[in-house]
């Protein structure tokens, strides 16, 4: 009996050790690894520049009791911007960076709402606080890209996806007055309506929790819009179209994140402007 004892406990013991060795490896994603800090680094400092732009037009364009409120929480997530900064060295944890990144995101959104209600005579600030909502989620896209949780990369998508409405229907303001009278206008702008319809509906399918094919059809219809537009713009002339080119630029950016954070087959059509 003891010696069956003492078996059962070396056993037991082996048994112990083999799952100490096979206990899962540490995650080599839990750390920011250096060349993503960085890329966080360059998008922080480029947020800053922007929320400060952002705070100055606030002073300049606002009054009494408004302006001192939002100068404010512009200046809340300056601090956190500064204090994310300089928390960036080596061995940063993932998850620390992403509550940062949290904290600051539920500031910004705050600040947005406010801007999403302003009339025609504080118009002067919604693009600066467009390019502050790019730029927060261009800083989560960074964050996100070598993590290949499914959540983090859903949550990456859905406000890629949200930015490229946002841009697409830029480009088709901007194209309806830049495009002079040429023969392929019309086609232009008509590829453009599309492209923004098209934008919406990948970003409803993503909002929705819509099955997954019915998003894959939506990417589809998407790229397959872009190339067209891709193929019309090309026609135009950059020297004559700088401001348009730049502004296709950043939907063709946005586009190639969707398509890859969607993982969809085939080669994605990219923006090769000419002269």
């Amino acid at each position: 009996m003891p010696r069956l004892r003492l078996a059962m406990i070396i056993g037991s013991l082996a048994v112990l050790g083999s799952s100490v060795r096979a206990a899962d490896p540490p995650d080599p994603h839990r750390i920011l690894d250096a060349k993503s800090q960085v890329a966080v680094r360059d998008t922080v400092s480029r947020l800053i520049e922007i929320v400060d732009d952002l705070q100055e037009a606030i002073v300049q364009d606002l009054q009494a009791e408004k302006k001192k409120t939002l100068y404010r929480q512009a200046e809340e997530i300056l601090g956190d911007l500064e204090e994310f900064q300089s928390s960036l060295k080596t061995d940063v944890a993932r998850e620390d960076a992403y509550k940062r990144f949290e904290t600051i995101d539920a500031k910004v959104q705050r600040l947005l709402t406010h801007f999403q209600s302003f009339g025609r005579s504080e118009h002067s600030l919604v693009r600066p606080s467009t390019r502050m909502q790019f730029t927060t989620d261009e800083l989560h896209y960074t964050l996100s890209l070598a993590d290949p949780a499914p959540d983090r990369i859903r949550q990456a998508l859905e406000r890629q996806a949200r930015d490229l409405v946002i841009a697409a229907k830029d480009l088709q303001r901007t194209a309806e007055f830049a495009i002079g009278d040429t023969q392929a206008r019309g086609a232009i702008l008509g590829d453009l309506a599309k492209l923004t319809q098209d934008s919406q509906a990948v970003s409803d399918s993503l909002v929705g929790k819509a099955a997954s094919d019915v998003t894959t059809t939506a990417c589809e219809s998407l790229t397959a819009t872009w190339t067209r537009v891709i193929e019309g713009i090309r026609l135009l002339s950059q020297k004559e179209n700088i401001y348009l080119m730049r502004t296709a630029s950043r939907v063709d950016l946005l586009h190639e994140r969707v398509f890859r954070l969607s993982e969809m087959k085939g080669q994605c059509p990219r923006l090769a402007v000419r002269g």
